[in-house]
């Protein structure tokens, strides 16, 4: 095969390179052609500009409606959170409808009607108010077992049975030491049944401080 002059072969160099320079170019205009005059302006005023705020507008009739509105809940709280003027009456409060026992340091609070047997020897141990530390019935009761005990009964005791009442009265009338009526190993209130004439009874029994 003939070589070709020095001259030759660097002319048709030269025209290759140019071809490829050439259909490189063809390519990448398809592929990305030069932006539309169109979408690069900017839009008229007169367009699809949205002209003013672009959020919603409350009108004043809907504004003064929620501050109304927010001013009424603020009242509300405000009472509700007022302090009492006057304290609430004692009549109403835990203490009237419970008895308190004590040990001289200590008391706790049992329902009214749940002392089934009060030895006039230790009547001295119902105080008329607080005295002392408070304690919860569990802890009286293991603090102060030599003079207080609990007798365990059952709802329909409760809730007047006289006959089981009179069984359990009968067990307890010997005891020396207080006697708690329970249920569940907390004191229960043991409703009497309605009597057509009320019994006789001094005023330190144990009837009696059932009824305070």
């Amino acid at each position: 095969m003939r070589h070709l002059p020095p001259s030759v072969s660097r002319l048709l160099f030269t025209l290759a390179f140019l071809c490829g320079w050439i259909l490189c170019q063809l390519t990448a205009s398809a592929q990305f052609p030069p932006p539309s005059p169109l979408s690069s302006a900017p839009a008229s005023a007169e367009g699809t500009t949205r002209k003013g705020p672009t959020h919603d507008v409350i009108d004043e009739t809907t504004l003064r409606g929620l501050a109304q509105t927010a001013n009424q809940h603020l009242a509300s709280l405000a009472q509700k959170t007022r302090p009492a003027s006057t304290p609430p009456s004692s009549e109403s409060s835990l203490l009237t409808s419970s008895i308190l026992i004590s040990d001289g340091d200590h008391f706790t609070i049992v329902p009214i009607g749940c002392v089934l047997h009060l030895p006039a020897t230790l009547r001295s141990r119902v105080i008329p108010k607080p005295k002392g530390d408070v304690l919860f019935w569990p802890d009286f009761l293991k603090r102060n077992s030599s003079w207080i005990t609990a007798k365990e009964v059952s709802l329909p005791m409760a809730h007047g049975d006289t006959k089981e009442a009179r069984a359990i009265l009968k067990q307890v009338e010997t005891e020396t030491r207080i006697v708690i009526a329970v249920y569940s190993g907390c004191p229960i209130t043991i409703l009497e049944p309605a009597q057509s004439t009320p019994a006789q009874s001094s005023p330190t029994s144990s009837t009696a401080i059932n009824k305070r």
